[in-house]
């Protein structure tokens, strides 16, 4: 084998799951074997101070707990505060800006015109025998009552709805 282990290979070989080429190579080539004591160095370093961290008294522990415990409270109220602060914002900006705008005059025409024309309007619509809405079913009404008069023997006396609304 010519070339160096690459990292896979490496992590085989520390998990023994290596191939028998990537065994021969490390026996053979210097820096592969350099490379992999110092990775088995490191792992052991790291497990050994693990260790040594895991078997602090249970005070040790207690303090740990409670030290988390008051973080986590004291964040727990942290969110609502940002939302509040926010809201005030918002609240402030809006009255400000609705405080400094000046007030737009309305602008009012002739007001009895205007007052007769709606007038007019609200007679024409109590005048009428049905609301301005079926206006359209009443001529599908009419039209029917055609067709149906038209079928039957016109009589000289009678006249349809059409001609009693005029």
């Amino acid at each position: 084998m010519s070339a160096h282990l690459n990292d896979q290979q490496f992590a085989d070989l520390l998990l023994g799951t290596s191939t028998a080429t990537a065994a021969e190579h490390i026996e053979v080539c210097d820096a592969c074997r350099a490379e992999a004591q110092s990775i088995r160095v490191g792992i052991s370093c790291c497990r050994e101070s693990l260790l040594q961290l895991a078997e602090h008294e249970e005070v040790f522990w207690l303090r740990q707990r409670l030290a988390i415990k008051q973080r986590r409270t004291r964040h727990h109220f942290a969110p609502y505060i940002r939302w509040a602060a926010t809201s005030a914002i918002v609240l402030v900006v809006s009255a400000v800006f609705l405080l400094t705008r000046a007030p737009q005059s309305v602008l009012f025409g002739n007001t009895d015109e205007a007052d007769n024309a709606l007038l007019q309007e609200v007679q024409s619509d109590i005048d009428r025998d049905y609301p301005s809405a079926l206006a359209p079913a009443v001529l599908i009404d009419e039209d029917r009552n055609i067709a149906l008069s038209a079928s039957a023997e016109p009589s000289p006396n009678s006249l349809t709805k059409k001609e009693q609304l005029q």
